[in-house]
């Protein structure tokens, strides 16, 4: 794979080489030879374009971290080298290698520090730790950025950060402070930054129960209803008020965003929130709307799938708020919920990862529902129709241990379509009561259908047998292993 990524870098630069070689021949003594020159890509930028897709797009930390690490070490272009450090530092924190990701911090604050772009790397530093979960270590880098950047557009996300950190860590009567000592020296308060920070003040008052002062701090903000920022400063504020789980508070802010703005990206977002509250509130039927409306006037949007699948994740977050449990029974009403609104994205699928992740979900309610049958299909589907996926290699498992406890280790044949008839008696209940539920009249509505040519696998013997082929040091391969060697040795 390496060699064929490698050729195909190879090709590509020569391709654009000799563009600019026939275009400055043609064009000789004009200021277009030039342009063409400076297209052609160093190896230092070839390498980093590189690093990033195994980075961003492949999850291939290691690989990502070699090429980075290389871009930083050779290239001359001081620029590159900080932000390959500090992608490097993001890598090695997705693996958990926090010691070397502040190895490589260091590095950056210590042999950049002349150069006038460095914050810029600091701060992208600074929300990998936050995104890794070490606010300490974030807070610090973003104070960084804060005291030392000239950039005001920088400083600004920097103080987000530092007052995100603090809400994070319970003390956003810190982000007050600081957020007061800033409106204080600021005297134009017409200022997006001026409205900014009165907005990072209002959530942090949300979080300490100064309601009044939010308030107050939103009617400032109103003054400004006709600038760009204002919707995305309100879906912030509403979000505080629902995080705080003062849903129908949020709800009201949610409502007053989606009625104003003609943002469709920000309508869609505020009306999934919406129907986020009324889950938590446990109104049904105004879900349904929502849902409903989303579909309906916002078809073929490019983040519908994700709004659908988050409007079903809530009532998944319901039943397992701290982890995996057996549901009681109004627990398994609130998983036949997210089942009906996730089936909506794998019956229509607008985004290829939602569908994946609505079915990959869906499997794992459908085994704390004792649909063991189903669950295996839908693990199936994730490692037949997304290989490229992270949980490929976890849902073949998955399906193996699923069809092992319904009984199917080698009944029927390995290659055999699973049927979509409703023979469970499992499966039977779980789809009347997710009919109930949801006002469904046909129990067997809630099926999914299983496509042909994708050729699940119905017995946990072959699963096992793909899994070992395909992912032979994944932790399910274990079991796999064993449960393979008891049944060979009967």
């Amino acid at each position: 794979m390496g060699s064929i990524n490698k050729r195909v870098r190879r090709n590509v630069f020569w391709s654009i080489l000799l563009f600019a070689i026939i275009s400055c021949t043609l064009f000789s003594g004009t200021a277009f030879c030039e342009e063409a020159a400076e297209a052609v890509l160093t190896q230092a930028e070839q390498d980093f374009a590189q690093a990033r897709a195994l980075h961003e797009k492949l999850k291939k930390y290691e690989e990502a971290i070699v090429l980075y690490q290389s871009v930083a070490q050779n290239s001359s272009d001081s620029e590159l080298a900080m932000k390959s450090l500090a992608r490097a530092g993001s890598c090695e924190m997705q693996l958990g290698n926090f010691t070397a990701a502040g190895q490589l911090y260091e590095t950056l604050i210590n042999d950049y520090s002349t150069q006038p772009n460095l914050y810029e790397s600091v701060h992208f530093f600074a929300g990998s730790y936050w995104g890794a979960g070490k606010y300490n270590e974030a807070n610090n880098a973003y104070q960084i950025v804060y005291d030392n950047s000239t950039d005001r557009s920088l400083t600004f996300r920097a103080l987000s950060g530092i007052t995100s950190t603090y809400r994070k860590t319970g003390k956003p009567e810190k982000g007050i402070e600081i957020c007061d000592n800033v409106l204080a020296g600021e005297t134009d308060k017409s200022l997006p930054f001026y409205v900014h920070v009165l907005k990072l003040k209002a959530v942090c008052c949300i979080d300490i129960g100064a309601e009044e002062q939010a308030v107050a701090l939103q009617g400032k903000i109103d003054l400004h209803s006709d600038k760009e920022f204002y919707p995305r400063m309100q879906i912030d504020i509403a979000h505080s008020y629902r995080v705080n789980d003062k849903f129908e508070k949020a709800i009201a802010v949610y409502d007053k965003i989606y009625e104003n703005t003609t943002d469709k990206g920000i309508q869609v977002e505020a009306l999934a929130a919406i129907a986020a509250c009324y889950a938590r509130l446990n109104d049904d039927s105004n879900v349904t709307a929502s849902v409903d409306l989303l579909c309906k006037d916002f078809a073929g949007h490019e983040i519908l799938g994700w709004a659908v699948f988050v409007t079903g994740e809530e009532y998944f977050n319901i039943v397992f708020p701290n982890g995996y449990k057996t549901p009681n029974d109004q627990e398994r009403k609130e998983l036949a919920k997210c089942l009906a609104i996730w089936k909506r994205i794998i019956d229509k699928p607008s985004d290829r990862e939602y569908t994946m992740h609505a079915y990959y979900f869906s499997a794992i309610a459908y085994q704390y529902l004792k649909d063991y049958r189903k669950s295996a299909t839908h693990y199936g589907k994730v490692f037949t129709d997304f290989p490229e996926s992270k949980f490929a290699a976890h849902s073949l498992f998955m399906t193996g241990r699923n069809l092992e406890k319904s009984r199917r280790f080698t009944r029927g044949s390995d290659t055999a379509i699973v049927s979509n008839g409703l023979t469970d008696p499992n499966e039977v209940t779980s789809a009347v009561v997710l009919a109930e539920s949801m006002e469904i009249a046909d129990p067997n509505s809630v099926t999914v259908p299983v496509q042909a040519s994708t050729a699940p696998i119905n017995t946990a013997r072959a699963a096992y047998k793909l899994l070992l082929e395909k992912y032979p040091d994944s932790p399910g391969a274990v079991h796999a292993r064993r449960r393979l060697n008891k049944r060979n040795s009967r």
